[in-house]
């Protein structure tokens, strides 16, 4: 087991958005305990529990630039994965494959939209606002399940103790909305996680 943390990059994916409006990826940070069970033949079972967020922003363009808003969502999440590594001394190599559930805790959004009217320049006023996200319960599916995949390299520092890098892809299968109303466009996050810890080998055995 360990502790790990780092930087999220997330991105929404969705074929269909207002006119005039684009989606950008958003950072975060994210925090784990990874937990790996050794098995024969260089595999091993990995599991990491983790906070982490999943952010984007939707920006307007054209004669609306300059107006957006940006999702702060936080969520947690457990990668099941199975992993297979190669050791080098002191080095260890290592990818995985797997399949995570998540869920949405919370949420915050922030942005520029159009407000009053100003009569003397016929432009509307910008209204900036940064508020906690309010959840539907018709609209939001906050479970979350899809596939991960990820590498790495790990080195040892002591018997013990190894420093760990690695960097992780999470592509969810499940819409981020519910089917609330007709004509609606899938929304899926896609997530890179780069980390970074220490692990900690509770039972050291040579092999």
């Amino acid at each position: 087991m360990g502790l790990e943390g780092g930087y999220t990059y997330n991105n929404l994916h969705t074929n269909t958005l207002p006119i005039s409006t684009v989606s950008n990826g958003q950072g975060g940070f994210s925090i784990g305990i990874p937990l790996i069970y050794d098995l024969p033949h260089h595999l091993a079972i990995s599991a990491t529990p983790h906070f982490l967020q999943k952010g984007y922003s939707l920006d307007r363009t054209g004669a609306f630039a300059g107006y957006y808003e940006t999702y702060k969502n936080s969520y947690i999440q457990l990668p099941v994965s199975l992993q297979a590594s190669l050791t080098y001394k002191k080095w260890q190599g290592f990818i995985n494959a797997g399949v995570y559930a998540a869920y949405w805790i919370t949420g915050r959004v922030q942005g520029v939209t159009p407000g009053i009217l100003n009569i003397d320049s016929s432009y509307f006023t910008p209204s900036a606002y940064n508020e906690k996200y309010t959840f539907d319960n018709t609209r939001d599916r906050r479970m979350e399940f899809g596939w991960t995949a990820g590498a790495g390299i790990s080195y040892a520092l002591t018997e013990k103790y190894a420093w760990r890098i690695g960097v992780s892809y999470a592509q969810a299968l499940t819409d981020q909305q519910k089917n609330y109303m007709e004509r609606q466009s899938a929304r899926f996050n896609r997530t890179f996680l780069f980390t970074t810890g220490i692990l900690v080998h509770l039972n050291k055995t040579t092999k």
